[in-house]
């Protein structure tokens, strides 16, 4: 089963692409030998009652009772009209990740900023982007090509910049800054071709059962709007309580 039909977007977006476009446009060869500092802190800040927060504002299900409104009510569910946080989307992702199919970033932060930019940073697991893009839709050669180019091994950090933005699940970015370990990748390599790897993420949308209507980045936090899938929450059933605030 493809790996969007288990995000709910608004969380993985922004490094979602990051993430395509680093794998897929193949880049630096040699790599390796800059692995090995940190992920940039962003001054992000991960805790669960950050992510039960953004469950609850992304009218995921919390306590018991949410769960029996699902069945009850399921269309109703399948419905989304949020606004998050850095904090908030970034420590959502953070609970959800180890269950969502090939997802290959761990310990992400996600930071909006005031002026409609976003950045993103963390690990990138290697073992996990040949499955992941697959996973999208990118063509078995393509991937073959692309990580022939990129001979990293392990996990490695990464940093991007820029901005995105969603209408009609056709997605828009322009990314100003990546950086793979501690090399800053030339912007040549990039700008300008984000449309590459995004397309991808488009048909990925549609064809697992997402409607994204509009997702914008403003005043530091993301608003987004739309429909998913009720299968798209099945990694965060985790923090479900019970209506005493159990865990």
């Amino acid at each position: 089963m493809k790996a969007l039909k288990w995000i709910a977007i608004v969380l993985g977006v922004v490094i979602l692409i990051a993430v395509l476009v680093i794998g897929w446009l193949g880049f630096l060869p040699g790599l390796s030998r800059y692995i090995g500092p940190n992920p940039r802190d962003l001054g992000v800040e991960l805790t669960f009652e950050h992510a039960r927060a953004a469950a609850e504002a992304h009218n995921m299900p919390t306590t018991v009772s949410d769960l029996e409104t699902i069945l009850a009510d399921p269309e109703v569910a399948k419905q989304f009209d949020t606004v998050l946080t850095s904090d908030q989307a970034s420590s959502l992702l953070l609970t959800g990740q180890e269950s969502i199919p090939n997802w290959p970033l761990r310990f992400t932060q996600i930071r909006f900023n005031d002026d409609g930019t976003s950045e993103a940073s963390g690990v990138i697991r290697s073992s996990l982007v040949r499955p992941f893009l697959g996973d999208m839709g990118v063509p078995a050669g393509d991937i073959d090509t692309a990580l022939g180019r990129v001979p990293i091994r392990g996990d490695v950090v990464f940093y991007a910049s820029g901005s995105c933005g969603v209408q009609s699940n056709t997605v828009d970015l322009s990314l100003s800054q990546v950086k793979i370990g501690r090399l800053t990748v030339p912007g040549g390599w990039y700008q300008g071709k984000e449309a590459e790897g995004t397309k991808y993420i488009d048909g990925a949308l549609a064809g697992n059962g997402f409607q994204v209507d509009a997702l914008e980045v403003s005043g530091g936090t993301v608003h987004v709007k739309g429909t998913r899938p009720l299968a798209s929450m099945e990694p965060w059933l985790h923090i479900v309580s019970n209506d005493r605030g159990e865990e």
